[in-house]
């Protein structure tokens, strides 16, 4: 699947954060893996590493508490979180 547009690309993760998968790295930005995780917290799975943060993280957890196998280890404190929230 190709998106020609950033503008496009943004629309569609926006609708469907799963989307993010179709999305070539190269072109995966901050801001489309933000709308992504809003949309739908698993998407998490697809963004780049470089791109998680702490805060990130939670937004997806709070879309979807099952994201949070894609929450990096080094987040203990998202981890943590995420269990007063769910357990």
């Amino acid at each position: 699947m190709y998106w020609r547009s950033r503008e496009e690309r943004l629309e569609i993760v926006k609708k469907n954060g799963i989307s993010l998968f179709y999305i070539p790295e190269k072109e995966k930005t901050k801001e489309l893996c933000l709308e992504a995780v809003k949309a739908n917290g698993i998407s998490l799975e697809f963004v780049l590493e470089r791109f998680k943060t702490k805060t990130l993280c939670i937004i997806s957890i709070k879309s979807n508490k099952d994201a949070i196998k894609w929450v990096p280890e080094e987040f203990e404190d998202v981890h943590r979180f995420w269990r007063i929230m769910y357990e």
